[in-house]
């Protein structure tokens, strides 16, 4: 069931939508009564009547115009286009099997000058953008016209020479725009690709005669993950995405894709080092699965050549995967399978895990029946950075030999491999802009990758429990790598000697009760003190003694808590350390947050104040300037409720 409006409360906004949805009901029953004669298709109030014979195609318009004058419909006799070979309809000049722009749109976008401000830079690039089916790489020129928009940021248009350059060849590519063919479902398309400048263009064509008519032109931009791949990897994320363009026209019809690289190849043998599991199935059901792409190599990066050459199958001047493997490795004779007679077979391993509240990490180099080099990391380094270190300290042992490395690590073997020479190229940026974590143990281990004589890099599944020579040496990596985390750095750890402020003892009645409890008594100064020779403080004093504490050690709850219980003891002595460690600047950056979500309905309250915010606004009637308003509310302890305030803001 489909609710719709009989009226129109909120004005004629939504009418053009609903008069189109009323009137495609009523051209049903037409379509009916006239079935076998013509075609009739219809956009919101444009209707197109297409027929084989002029004779027809008027008896059709007669009977249309009956049925639309008795359904109380009223037809513009100035607008009108009967029995014509070429007609104007929604902007194009449609004639036999071809179609163009009409000269009134082109002379329209042609006059606008250039633009003094960024709302009509976008005014002109909407109007142009409506055309880009016809303008052979589009992407291309208005690319830095979007820059310069994106720079402006709403306030004054940043107009370069490369803005005015690409500004007049959109305006001369438009004047000379070509017609293109209507799709023949009947036939197979062509469809050329390539990419320039991180942008996907393309050319879709069909046989007529003996030469390619174009049917549409392609420009895609590429996204900011698939712009870091090498240049024959990206042609892969090309060809996907203009393959998804083409179909639209194609309505399932066989294509024959051209591309200058081997596409199949690359995804097969070099797309798992680069694209994630979602992104790779994807690739392999667009350019696998589906009966009506074929893929072709072909050595033509000219769409134009295309067009006029009549067998584009021609050798690539390339191998996509020694260019990969040359321009995109640590070095270039890395390999990823195993070197046959190796000087030496090694195993690294990094394990990084919490004990006891906190996070203790370590690293090994091993043989199969040896550990060769084991040590302890600093506290808080991650998994992937242990297993950096350990993948470093095996090719600095391996100096001036042959050597194979076996790391169960995706991470590291996809840096050595893979990333670690683009991220070096960008500047050890990411493919958003943004800085690399680890930036210099992958400076080094691109440096130490350097030194052995030859070298191989494996990837091997982790905790496997076969007998095979891979395994072996992979568990006993692994053990040594955790229990040279274990051991531990020798640091100074701070003396328990718990300093009470020489202040006098005022306690609550929630104190008095703990001390009654644990069976304290009190001492010469008034202060509480246990048989096991804790001290109960108040809440107050608890915040700043665990303050002062977790300055010195940045220690997870349970080993704070444990460490001052020694010495002292109070009422809610696990919610201060949580509140304090929650408020921590240089914990929040360096360890993860894993916290539970709050039930719905309940309000969580703190052990402070300031522990929890909740924000929520309000939508007023403007006055003052004023539009909105915003309400905080804070808590404040743990047995109190929360309060709050609002404030204006202008909208």
């Amino acid at each position: 069931m489909q609710l719709t409006w009989t009226v129109l409360p909120q004005g004629f906004k939504n009418s053009p939508t609903i008069f189109g949805n009323q009137l495609a009901k009523e051209l049903e029953m037409w379509k009916k009564q006239n079935q076998g004669q013509g075609i009739l298709l219809q956009y919101v109030d444009d209707i197109l009547i297409a027929a084989e014979s002029k004779e027809t195609c008027f008896e059709m318009t007669i009977s249309l115009l009956n049925f639309l004058g008795q359904g109380g419909y009223r037809v513009s006799r100035n607008k009108a286009q009967i029995g014509k070979e070429a007609v104007i309809y929604l902007g194009f000049e449609i004639s036999q099997g071809q179609r163009q722009l009409g000269n009134e749109r082109k002379e329209a976008i042609c006059q606008i000058p250039e633009p003094k401000s960024p709302k009509e830079l976008r005014a002109f690039l909407g109007m142009i953008e409506w055309c880009r089916l016809w303008i052979l790489n589009y992407r291309l020129y208005v690319k830095p016209l979007y820059e310069a928009l994106k720079e402006s940021k709403d306030r004054y248009l940043i107009w370069t020479p490369e803005c005015h350059k690409s500004f007049k060849e959109l305006k001369k590519a438009l004047m000379t725009a070509p017609a293109l063919g209507l799709p023949d479902l009947t036939k197979p398309f062509e469809l050329f690709v390539h990419e320039r400048q991180h942008l996907a263009l393309g050319v879709l064509a069909q046989r007529l005669g003996s030469w390619k008519r174009p049917v549409g032109y392609f420009s895609k931009q590429l996204d900011n993950v698939s712009k870091g791949w090498p240049g024959c990897l990206r042609a892969v994320a090309v060809t996907v995405l203009l393959i998804q363009e083409a179909r639209k026209l194609t309505m399932g019809q066989k294509i024959v894709v051209y591309v200058p690289h081997m596409v199949i190849t690359v995804l097969e043998q070099k797309g798992g080092h680069w694209l994630s599991p979602s992104r790779m199935l994807k690739y392999q059901v667009v350019l696998l699965e589906q009966d009506d792409v074929e893929l072709k190599a072909t050595a033509i990066v000219n769409p134009a050549m295309f067009l006029t050459t009549e067998n584009p199958t021609e050798k690539l001047e390339h191998d996509c995967l020694i260019t990969i493997e040359q321009v995109y490795s640590s070095r270039p004779d890395l390999k990823d399978e195993p070197l046959k007679d190796p000087d030496l077979e090694l195993f690294t391993d990094g394990s990084s895990f919490v004990q006891e509240g906190r996070r203790i990490a370590g690293y090994a180099v091993v043989t199969t029946d040896k550990v060769l080099e084991s040590g302890t990391l600093p506290a808080n380094t991650s998994a992937q950075k242990a297993e950096l270190v350990a993948l470093k300290q095996a090719l600095r042992m391996a100096e001036g030999k042959r050597v194979n490395i076996w790391t169960d690590s995706k991470y590291a073997f996809d840096v050595i491999h893979a990333h670690g020479a683009i991220w070096k190229e960008r500047g050890l940026l990411s493919a958003q802009g943004s800085p690399i974590m680890y930036k210099e143990e992958v400076l080094q281990l691109l440096q130490e990758v350097q030194k052995p004589k030859e070298v191989a890099v494996m990837h091997c599944k982790a905790h496997q429990f076969g007998q095979t020579a891979i395994n072996i040496g992979n568990r006993l990596a692994d053990k040594a790598a955790k229990e040279a985390a274990e051991r531990g750095i020798l640091a100074l750890v701070p003396v328990n000697q718990i300093k009470i402020p020489n202040l006098k003892a005022r306690y609550s009645k929630l104190d008095e009760q703990l001390a009654e409890n644990l069976k304290a008594s009190q001492n010469a100064e008034g202060w509480w003190v246990t048989p096991e020779n804790q001290v109960i403080v108040t809440p107050q004093i608890m915040t700043e003694l665990a303050k002062e504490q977790h300055e010195q050690t940045h220690w997870g709850v349970d080993a704070m808590v444990t460490n001052l219980r020694t010495s002292v003891v109070c009422v809610g002595m696990t919610g201060i350390i949580k509140s304090i460690i929650a408020k921590c600047p240089i914990c929040l950056k360096n360890n993860p947050l894993n916290q539970r979500k709050a039930p719905l309905g309940v309000t969580k309250q703190g052990n402070s104040p300031g522990d929890y915010w909740q924000i929520d606004f309000s939508e007023l009637p403007r006055q003052n300037g004023y539009k909105y308003e915003v309400y905080s509310r804070i808590s404040v302890t743990s047995l109190s409720p929360m309060m709050g305030w609002g404030r204006g803001l202008e909208g």
